[in-house]
């Protein structure tokens, strides 16, 4: 796909038991990784998922920043949320959500997905200021 040419993305969907209850809560989070080791290896509000991304080789990181974060209510409507300069649309049910994320008014991906609860789904290898930059959502009941 040209629009998102010489750019790594990286897909991971982590998978586990399935709540029954849906989530109806979506949370976006843009997380800066860093190969340069830092005295806070990552931030507090990365604490529920820090630990798959070391565990990940493709999320593996020194160092976690949380650059921006915003949340959305289920079923999404074609909501917009800013994060850092990226754009990000969400439409749809949870298990069937459709994100698109632009930058710099560049569509770098669009795609549709059905996210578990409290299971993070992950986008990462977006180039960034110090390192790469890793969108996390994740649903959740309120």
């Amino acid at each position: 796909m040209k629009t998102i040419s010489g750019l790594l993305l990286f897909l991971l969907v982590c998978i586990g038991a399935t709540s029954c209850i849906a989530g109806d809560s979506l949370s976006i989070r843009l997380v800066e990784a860093s190969e340069q080791a830092s005295t806070n290896k990552a931030d507090a509000a990365l604490a529920d998922i820090v630990s798959i991304m070391q565990k990940s080789p493709v999320f593996r990181f020194a160092s976690y920043r949380l650059a921006s974060s915003s949340s959305m209510r289920l079923p999404a409507r074609k909501y917009s949320r800013v994060l850092d300069g990226f754009k990000i649309r969400c439409d749809g049910k949870q298990d069937d959500l459709s994100i698109t994320v632009y930058r710099n008014k560049k569509q770098l991906l669009k795609t549709t997905v059905s996210l578990k609860d409290n299971k993070p789904l992950m986008f990462g290898g977006l180039p960034g200021k110090t390192g790469k930059m890793i969108l996390v959502f994740l649903t959740k009941k309120k």
